[in-house]
């Protein structure tokens, strides 16, 4: 997803590094954690925090989509594909 954002112009790939950079920098500190899943939360917030500041996809925005599905996958049943209202 990153590549195809850089790809279009829709983010700058030196702010991605960057970003993504300090992201890891302020999670590697905590050694308990699975280097997995510090990774992918690293790289989930450096996305985020891109696309808000950026405008493409700004936080609030991020969070309604995000309620939205969650509601919708709680209330579909099993089996059945996840849809919004919308």
């Amino acid at each position: 997803m990153v590549d195809l954002l850089i790809a279009d112009g829709k983010i700058e790939a030196e702010d991605w590094s960057q970003t993504l950079g300090a992201e890891l920098d302020r999670r590697v500190t905590d050694t308990a954690m699975d280097p997995d899943a510090i990774y992918y939360g690293a790289f989930l917030s450096a996305l985020e925090q891109i696309l808000d500041r950026s405008q493409f996809a700004p936080r609030a925005e991020v969070d309604r989509r995000e309620q939205d599905w969650r509601a919708a996958f709680l209330n579909t049943p099993h089996g059945k594909p996840v849809a919004l209202a919308d």
